[in-house]
């Protein structure tokens, strides 16, 4: 090898077939890394499809009493999940392409152009319907029996601080909380794979030209897909906390009403994101 500066370096191999082992290493990191990615969206989409049809669901009930079957009810919302889908796939696609070509990548394969898109779909199909069966079995009479109450969960914990609180609020929302968590935690163990695999690669590949060659170039490639995973933790920690927002305005109201500031209200929605944050990320790092 010609390294400028110093000349012909000559580097003896121990093993046959070390390069081989190093792809097939760095490969099996980058699959493992990419597939924790696609569950952690699939779980967003689950998680924001079903705040969708938890909102809708007067109008669903409506829809029901005028006539709708389930099976019509079921297929809108798949409808609307695959449609959202696609449009986002096509968009990240392009941007991928075009990012691509700007960085004078590699070119992609055409076969991946063509099947990735569709496999995405699929996964956004799959993740929509629990929230698609819960739609369909909303009662025509829903609307009529709920009459604008909505009836909460009682803790068994007391509130003795803004804390408790928040920790209260958490509980009582268990579908988004544990949707939350999960993304928060296949995040934070995607985190901590990332620095094993790192280390793992590091330990095997340094030492030698070709090692710290191939390091330099997978590493990047790695911290973005880590990225995008934390992306999505951070996305479904806000649609969680603005889906609560949302259905406890009457709280909300009374907490004001009975002297709470517009300060402490805030404190109370950050504390519950930051406790569904630390909770996921902690049982992601031990799992990771």
């Amino acid at each position: 090898v010609n390294v400028p500066g110093i000349g012909y370096v000559e580097e003896q191999w121990i093993q046959k077939g070390v390069n081989l082992t190093y792809r097939e290493g760095i490969q099996a990191g980058s699959w493992l890394l990419i597939g924790t990615v696609l569950i952690a969206g699939m779980l967003f989409t689950l998680d924001l499809t079903w705040a969708e049809v938890m909102a809708q669901r007067r109008w669903i009930a409506l829809q029901k009493a005028l006539g709708w079957r389930s099976s019509a009810v079921f297929g809108r919302v798949i409808a609307q999940v695959l449609s959202i889908a696609a449009a986002s796939i096509g968009l990240g696609t392009a941007v991928a392409w075009l990012t691509a070509r700007l960085l004078r990548w590699a070119a992609f394969d055409a076969r991946l152009l063509l099947g990735l898109p569709f496999t995405l779909i699929a996964l956004a199909g799959l993740a929509g319907l629990p929230p698609a069966w819960s739609a369909g079995r909303v009662s025509p009479a829903y609307g009529i029996s709920q009459l604008g109450y909505r009836h909460w969960r009682r803790s068994s914990l007391p509130a003795k601080n803004i804390l408790s609180y928040a920790w209260n609020g958490i509980a009582r929302r268990p579908g988004h909380t544990l949707l939350g968590g999960t993304v928060s935690s296949l995040a934070a163990a995607l985190l901590v794979l990332l620095l094993a695999v790192t280390l793992d690669q590091r330990g095997m590949l340094s030492g030698t030209l070709l090692g710290e060659f191939i390091l330099q170039r997978i590493q990047g490639f790695h911290y973005a897909i880590a990225g995008i995973s934390l992306g999505l933790a951070a996305l479904s920690i806000i649609n969680s906390q603005l889906t609560s927002v949302m259905e406890r305005r009457q709280e909300i109201g009374v907490l004001k009403a009975v002297g709470w500031r517009t300060q402490s209200v805030a404190r109370l929605f950050v504390s519950e994101g930051s406790l569904l944050g630390l909770t996921g990320g902690t049982v992601g790092a031990l799992l990771g």
